[in-house]
């Protein structure tokens, strides 16, 4: 759906002579993230102001697009298989923030924090043969994805003491699910070969 609106909206921009024609699979590509990346944070808004926790659902979409394009994971074959793959991960991530803010589980949280902390910066980045990184690239995306993992954790160990689970728990449901994400996708990778 989202490739099919961005080659619709590159051909009227070709046939409007907006834009070179040596360009349009970049911009094909560009208005692809873009209508992806909406259609996912409508669907996260939409999930969390259904399940009450509208503020707490949009923090953890920031906070997962964000490390999600610096550490990488595994990537769907088919864009519908993405697109339903991604709505039911998002579904399940903001039921288990809303089970955390219910229960409060202040240990648990840390500790399963920390375990996916490590897993995203022993295992990130993860290229795709869509996104295939260098070995300069590889240094600088790793390096990125460590900053970002340590202002979470940071972030998180600041909020639990405080109470403040609609601030820790979505960035630790992040951490969580792009630590699934990447070893999934090493897993795939490694029975690929």
């Amino acid at each position: 759906m989202a490739s099919w609106l961005a080659q619709r909206v590159v051909q009227r921009l070709l046939t409007a002579a907006v834009i070179d024609p040596d360009d349009a699979e970049l911009y094909t590509y560009g208005f692809f993230l873009v209508i992806s990346k909406t259609l996912f944070f409508g669907i996260t808004a939409i999930m969390g102001a259904l399940l009450g926790i509208l503020g707490e659902s949009l923090l953890f979409f920031c906070s997962f697009l964000l490390i999600r394009s610096y550490a990488g994971g595994i990537h769907a074959k088919r864009e519908l298989s993405c697109l339903l793959l991604t709505a039911l991960s998002i579904f399940a991530a903001l039921l288990l923030i809303r089970g955390l803010l219910r229960l409060r589980p202040t240990v648990a949280a840390a500790v399963t924090t920390a375990v996916a902390a490590v897993c995203v910066l022993l295992l990130s980045p993860l290229d795709s043969k869509e996104k295939p990184l260098d070995a300069q690239e590889r240094r600088r995306y790793r390096r990125i994805a460590c900053v970002i993992v340590c202002a979470y954790c940071a972030a998180i160990a600041a909020a639990l003491p405080l109470y403040c689970g609609a601030v820790a728990y979505p960035i630790a449901v992040s951490l969580v699910l792009e630590s699934i994400l990447l070893l999934a996708g090493r897993a795939q990778r490694a029975f690929a070969q």
